[in-house]
């Protein structure tokens, strides 16, 4: 589990929006243990979640296309005083899909300096950007 503050992903960000064209919210992990922390944009609307408000949340893995993907699931909003304890509880903010996409990135650079081509590591960095914001 864990507490995550949401916003909407920048209109300049190469993430596509949904089939309505609602890009999704990123949440940002304040405390607690997170495997994602995207939320499609519809569905988040539609809960009438709220940009920027606190939420304990959790997730689970679900099959979509064959793949296992990382959902998030809202369970309640979260006021300031049961966050200073939930901090607490929860621990450090621990975003498991940030530590794995800045892994791949390590890797991409450590390539780099192998071969020493860096026109194809940014190429690179930014398609191992974009997945591990998609698949999160």
């Amino acid at each position: 589990m864990f507490v995550a503050k949401f916003s909407r992903v920048s209109a300049k960000s190469s993430i596509k929006g949904n089939k309505h064209g609602v890009k999704p919210m990123i949440g940002e992990v304040m405390c607690g243990i997170s495997k994602g922390s995207f939320i499609d944009g519809t569905m988040f609307e539609q809960a009438d979640l709220v940009e920027g408000k606190l939420y304990l949340c959790d997730n689970t893995t679900e099959k979509y296309d064959g793949e296992d993907r990382v959902r998030v699931q809202v369970i309640c909003a979260v006021s300031p005083l049961e966050f200073m304890q939930m901090r607490k509880e929860l621990g450090a903010p621990v975003d498991l899909a940030k530590e794995a996409s800045q892994a791949k990135k390590n890797e991409i650079e450590e390539d780099e300096d192998i071969f020493g081509d860096d026109d194809v590591t940014a190429e690179k960095t930014e398609d191992v950007e974009e997945e591990a914001d998609i698949t999160a």
